[in-house]
Protein backbone atom coordinates (compact mmCIF):
# COMPACT_ATOMS: atom_id res chain seq x y z
CA UNK A 1 0.00 0.00 0.00
CA UNK A 2 2.84 2.42 0.89
CA UNK A 3 4.51 1.64 -2.43
CA UNK A 4 1.34 2.57 -4.30
CA UNK A 5 1.06 5.89 -2.42
CA UNK A 6 4.71 6.71 -3.18
CA UNK A 7 4.18 5.86 -6.85
CA UNK A 8 1.20 8.22 -7.15
CA UNK A 9 3.06 10.94 -5.25
CA UNK A 10 6.02 10.69 -7.64
CA UNK A 11 3.67 10.61 -10.63
CA UNK A 12 1.88 13.73 -9.37
CA UNK A 13 5.21 15.55 -8.96
CA UNK A 14 6.34 14.57 -12.48
CA UNK A 15 3.06 15.73 -14.01
CA UNK A 16 3.28 19.03 -12.12
CA UNK A 17 6.87 19.65 -13.28
CA UNK A 18 6.11 18.78 -16.93
CA UNK A 19 3.00 20.95 -17.06
CA UNK A 20 4.65 23.95 -15.39
CA UNK A 21 7.91 23.94 -17.37
CA UNK A 22 6.28 24.30 -20.77
CA UNK A 23 7.46 20.90 -21.96
CA UNK A 24 4.07 20.12 -23.41
CA UNK A 25 2.89 21.68 -26.63
CA UNK A 26 -0.57 22.83 -27.47
CA UNK A 27 -1.80 24.55 -30.59
CA UNK A 28 -2.30 28.23 -29.88
CA UNK A 29 -5.51 29.56 -31.30
CA UNK A 30 -5.04 32.59 -33.47
CA UNK A 31 -7.31 35.08 -35.10
CA UNK A 32 -6.83 36.29 -38.66
CA UNK A 33 -8.61 39.38 -39.93
CA UNK A 34 -9.19 40.55 -43.48
CA UNK A 35 -9.44 44.33 -43.75
CA UNK A 36 -10.92 45.98 -46.83
CA UNK A 37 -10.59 49.74 -47.16
CA UNK A 38 -12.18 51.59 -50.07
CA UNK A 39 -14.64 54.51 -49.91
CA UNK A 40 -16.82 53.10 -52.70
CA UNK A 41 -18.66 49.80 -53.12
CA UNK A 42 -16.85 46.49 -53.47
CA UNK A 43 -17.51 42.74 -53.55
CA UNK A 44 -15.29 39.79 -52.83
CA UNK A 45 -14.55 36.58 -51.04
CA UNK A 46 -12.16 35.46 -48.32
CA UNK A 47 -11.37 32.39 -46.25
CA UNK A 48 -9.02 29.57 -45.38
CA UNK A 49 -8.73 26.00 -46.64
CA UNK A 50 -11.90 24.98 -44.83
CA UNK A 51 -14.29 27.78 -45.74
CA UNK A 52 -14.77 30.59 -48.28
CA UNK A 53 -17.24 33.42 -47.68
CA UNK A 54 -18.60 35.93 -50.21
CA UNK A 55 -19.38 39.48 -49.14
CA UNK A 56 -20.51 42.84 -50.55
CA UNK A 57 -19.86 46.15 -48.86
CA UNK A 58 -18.45 49.63 -48.94
CA UNK A 59 -15.98 51.65 -46.94
CA UNK A 60 -13.73 50.10 -44.32
CA UNK A 61 -14.78 46.66 -43.07
CA UNK A 62 -13.05 43.90 -41.15
CA UNK A 63 -13.81 40.18 -41.36
CA UNK A 64 -12.58 37.61 -38.83
CA UNK A 65 -11.41 34.04 -39.35
CA UNK A 66 -11.02 32.21 -36.05
CA UNK A 67 -8.30 29.56 -35.84
CA UNK A 68 -7.70 29.31 -39.61
CA UNK A 69 -6.17 26.34 -41.42
CA UNK A 70 -2.72 26.60 -43.07
CA UNK A 71 -3.39 29.51 -45.47
CA UNK A 72 -5.73 32.46 -45.90
CA UNK A 73 -6.72 34.24 -49.10
CA UNK A 74 -8.94 37.11 -50.17
CA UNK A 75 -10.06 38.55 -53.53
CA UNK A 76 -11.99 41.84 -53.72
CA UNK A 77 -13.13 43.98 -56.66
CA UNK A 78 -14.12 47.63 -56.85
CA UNK A 79 -17.64 48.12 -58.24
CA UNK A 80 -16.92 51.45 -59.92
CA UNK A 81 -14.55 53.21 -62.32
CA UNK A 82 -13.03 55.47 -59.65
CA UNK A 83 -9.25 55.90 -59.46
CA UNK A 84 -9.46 55.70 -55.65
CA UNK A 85 -7.25 53.14 -53.94
CA UNK A 86 -8.65 49.93 -52.47
CA UNK A 87 -6.41 48.26 -49.89
CA UNK A 88 -6.82 44.70 -48.62
CA UNK A 89 -4.80 43.46 -45.62
CA UNK A 90 -4.44 40.08 -43.97
CA UNK A 91 -3.58 40.41 -40.28
CA UNK A 92 -2.83 37.79 -37.66
CA UNK A 93 -3.22 38.80 -34.04
CA UNK A 94 -2.98 42.46 -35.09
CA UNK A 95 0.18 42.14 -37.23
CA UNK A 96 -0.05 42.75 -40.99
CA UNK A 97 1.06 39.59 -42.80
CA UNK A 98 0.25 40.66 -46.35
CA UNK A 99 -1.20 43.73 -48.04
CA UNK A 100 -2.13 44.53 -51.65
CA UNK A 101 -3.91 47.44 -53.34
CA UNK A 102 -5.29 48.75 -56.63
CA UNK A 103 -6.29 52.12 -58.05
CA UNK A 104 -7.55 50.75 -61.37
CA UNK A 105 -11.14 51.23 -62.51
CA UNK A 106 -13.08 48.11 -61.40
CA UNK A 107 -9.73 46.94 -60.02
CA UNK A 108 -9.17 43.59 -58.34
CA UNK A 109 -7.03 42.93 -55.28
CA UNK A 110 -5.87 39.39 -54.63
CA UNK A 111 -3.90 38.60 -51.48
CA UNK A 112 -2.96 35.34 -49.78
CA UNK A 113 -0.52 34.06 -47.22
CA UNK A 114 0.56 30.86 -45.53
CA UNK A 115 0.31 30.84 -41.76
Amino acid sequence: MKLRVKFFAVLAIILFVVSSCGCTTTKTKSTVTIEVDYPGSWAGSYGDLGSIRSVDGSGHQTFTISDPDFSVSAVFQKKDSSSGTMIVKIKQDGTVLKQESTSAAYGVVSVSTTL
